[in-house]
């Protein structure tokens, strides 16, 4: 059924039309549907007689125009994630338009990769990647030498006094050989990627 309105908006008859909404915030057409229309009544807010016309296509939406005068074509990555090209930080898209260009669609295929803006790529960065490793490495260097000193500042004032138990003579020694070798293990060819740590000896406490 067809409802006629006067110049002012108002139904000149009642009955039953299809009536295409928006989202009051976003714009988003939301389809249209059949609405009951009196007489002397005008649309609803975000209510129009014209939808759009045709598919908006992939990644795109229809929405009002900023004059509210017609349909328009906006880009559509809600619920898509992207990725900081600075930070590689994954961020869910909520709101309609383009991509910001900070970030990108593309996924960081590694924790080191960096972003080519000009071939539009995640790019591998072998130097932070070094870098990164070594910084574990020497966190975990540190950790050890640390628990080796420990076990020697028990072990050692009983040796020295003369009070130990025969076995924790020996023991003292091979922390104090395990603590040595500690040291040199920047020196191994895997260093810092894939270091030899030596055998931690019987731990006193």
């Amino acid at each position: 059924m067809t409802i006629e309105f006067d110049k002012n908006g108002y139904a000149l008859s009642s009955g039953y039309m299809s009536v295409h909404r928006s989202d009051p915030e976003t714009k988003r057409w939301l389809g249209a549907h059949n609405e009951f229309m009196s007489v002397g009544t005008g649309l609803a807010p975000n209510s129009y007689l014209d939808g759009p016309k045709g598919d908006s296509g992939d990644s795109y939406a229809w929405c009002r125009d900023s004059d509210d005068a017609d349909w328009c074509r906006v880009e559509d990555h809600c619920g898509k994630t992207a990725y900081g090209k600075a930070t590689r930080a994954k961020m869910e898209i909520t709101e309609l338009g383009p991509i910001p260009d900070t970030h990108t669609l593309l996924a960081p295929i590694s924790p080191f990769d960096s972003w080519n803006e000009q071939a539009q790529i995640w790019e591998p960065d072998s130097t932070a990647e070094q870098q990164a490793k070594l910084k574990a490495a020497k966190t975990e260097q540190s950790t050890r030498l640390a628990n080796a000193n420990q076990q020697i500042a028990i072990l050692k004032p009983a040796v020295d006094g003369g009070y130990a138990k025969p076995e924790h003579k020996q023991l003292l020694a091979d922390w104090q050989r395990c603590r040595y070798e500690l040291t040199l293990v920047p020196e191994q060819l895997g260093w810092p990627a894939e270091p030899q740590w030596p055998a931690e000896p019987e731990k006193v406490i």
